[in-house]
């Protein structure tokens, strides 16, 4: 039997424990999970789809905990993004989400200008993908690009662009 150190998946029993801590409300035991699931993977996997999946998870962990913590969250997405695009191609429905997830990084920072761009591509590539505009996916990315709107308008009429409120969850 080989340790646990030698097996080439152990990062994903790693993660699976860092989404039960999650489902327990334990959100700083999940994102030290998260963490050494990412470092197992870098040290087997390098460069791999799974290290893209796992940057995900934790940049989402980031992303949606309290304190919010986007500037953590987007380069994680960000070098999700370049393994996706080298390995699946810049038209995968994949590159789409990761597109996505820099983009609400960058909307909620209020950087609009940057991420209005992001979503316009991965709206492209999703409507390639789903020609059908009433997939859950088209239908985030127009909310988003709307959002951005109605935050641009609102921020002529100030004069000044302040990123909005975070919702309540």
């Amino acid at each position: 039997m080989r340790p646990a150190a030698a097996m080439p998946n152990n990062w994903i029993v790693v993660h699976k424990l860092a989404l039960s801590k999650i489902d327990d409300g334990d959100f700083a035991a999940a994102e030290t999970l998260h963490r050494k699931a990412l470092a197992l993977v870098e040290k087997q996997q390098p460069d791999s789809l799974n290290l893209a999946r796992a940057q995900d998870h934790l940049a989402c962990l980031l992303f949606n905990k309290r304190p919010r913590d986007y500037a953590a969250a987007e380069p994680l997405f960000r070098k999700a993004l370049a393994i996706r695009e080298d390995q699946q191609g810049p038209e995968s429905e994949h590159v789409a989400r990761s597109l996505c997830n820099i983009a609400h990084c960058l909307k909620n920072k209020g950087d609009y200008a940057a991420a209005e761009p992001l979503l316009r591509r991965a709206l492209a590539i999703n409507e390639k993908h789903y020609p059908k505009a009433v997939l859950l996916e088209i239908k985030r990315v127009k909310t988003a690009l709307l959002e951005i709107k109605r935050a641009r308008e609102r921020a002529g009429a100030a004069g000044a662009v302040a990123p909005p409120a975070p919702k309540r969850q």
